[in-house]
């Protein structure tokens, strides 16, 4: 809602300022954070930075604007309950981390019907002056542009932005939820004691998806790369063993992977499988086999490591081509106040890694035996093989 209308300007004014001056305004959020962001021609860097100003500063949340985008927001959650793998990204995160918990919302931040519907703006309002201010936001530059041309254009258009209340400063940095009127916690997550699997019904599916989860250590913490390394050759990539198994050897899936989110606090990894229906208990089986193999009698391999390695710092370059890849990468720094020189830290870190320094962070962070899992398929062809298989209870969900 930002650029739908700011200080004297209409969500249409603030569009055809963008596209005369050439420049962009987007706006987005994380589990942790809001990023605004302006992309600008030189030449109009006055003008466009004038407007980047407003949008932060002085939104209005004309009323008229919040219906539409709340309609075209409740819109979007429909057409994800009608898709298998947002269905199970929006029902995941609240069976691995609680319903309290900050991290408890649907991953494809959209949120739910009940909490789009009853935004009204005075909520929005509320929820901007105690959370946009001075004193709670980074700005970070990446461009052509010298330190003496910017510092008095960003001091004329950002002076006197007020700043955040200590109080709510501090709610914000526990997980406080004040749109929903409650606290959400960033509290620690204890692994469950045995597999659990959740079941949602999509009668008749040619498929099953299966989105299993578990909690790993904060993306800040100083061995999160070596869990990401492992996680690499796990299920990471094409030629990771999960892929390996189920796409090339059995055939009984297009793509199949494990994935981790950066956050705050305790972050998921994810294994992600479509497989075809008539083969989900035996695509289940061999993601957990190979979870065991790998905290057991079949390890990373030099060979497996070495090529992850080289993949990792032969792509460094890429992530480094243009203005928007820098910023990323500055911004992650901010987020996980990491040191200015965190890149050339990890190339050497990575580069550096044997087998030896995986095996702890392995043995201690993948954990088969406490998976949560979600299927969401034909539970009339998947249901009593499961259950049969006693990998662990078995709790049915509605979409």
């Amino acid at each position: 809602m930002l650029d739908e209308g700011a200080n004297n300007l209409s969500a249409l004014d603030i569009a055809e300022q963008l596209e005369l001056l050439g420049a962009g305004i987007s706006a987005s959020a994380s589990l942790d954070s809001s990023t605004v962001s302006l992309s600008a021609l030189d030449n109009n860097i006055q003008e466009s930075l004038s407007l980047f100003s407003s949008v932060i500063r002085q939104p209005n949340f004309p009323v008229k604007e919040l219906e539409r985008v709340k309609s075209n927001w409740l819109d979007l959650i429909v057409q994800e309950q009608a898709s298998p793998f947002s269905i199970a990204l929006r029902q995941l995160p609240p069976l691995l981390y609680g319903e309290d918990h900050a991290y408890g919302i649907p991953f494809t931040g959209s949120g739910y019907k009940d909490t789009v519907s009853s935004i009204e703006r005075s909520h929005l309002i509320d929820f901007h002056r105690n959370h946009y201010g001075v004193d709670n936001a980074t700005l970070i530059i990446v461009g052509g542009l010298s330190k003496s041309t910017l510092v008095p254009l960003l001091e004329k258009y950002f002076s006197g932005w007020s700043e955040v209340s200590p109080a709510t400063l501090e709610d914000a940095n526990q997980g406080a939820d004040l749109l929903a009127g409650k606290m959400r916690k960033l509290l620690p997550v204890a692994a469950p004691e045995q597999p659990v699997i959740y079941l949602i019904d999509r009668p008749n599916a040619p498929q099953s998806l299966i989105l299993g989860g578990q909690l790993l250590p904060p993306t800040g913490e100083a061995d999160a790369y070596i869990i990401d390394m492992a996680s690499q050759i796990l299920g990471g990539s094409f030629n990771s063993r999960i892929n390996m198994n189920l796409r090339e050897d059995k055939g009984w899936a297009y793509g199949a992977r494990t994935m981790t989110a950066d956050a705050l606090s305790q972050r998921p990894l994810l294994y992600y499988a479509p497989v075809q229906v008539d083969k989900t208990l035996e695509s289940l089986q061999e993601l957990i086999r190979e979870a065991e193999a790998y905290i057991s009698d079949q390890p990373p391999t030099t060979e497996e490591l070495d090529r992850f390695k080289a993949s990792y710092i032969r792509s460094l370059p890429g992530k480094f081509e243009t203005n928007r890849s820098v910023l990323a990468a500055l911004s992650s720094m901010v987020e996980f106040e990491r040191p200015l020189n965190y890149i050339e830290q990890q190339q050497r870190l990575i580069g550096a890694l044997e087998v030896s320094d995986l095996l702890p962070a392995i043995a201690e962070h993948i954990r088969p035996a406490s998976m949560t899992w979600l299927i969401v398929g034909d539970l009339s062809q998947v249901q009593a093989a499961l259950e049969k298989a006693d990998i662990g209870p078995i709790v049915i969900l509605s979409p």
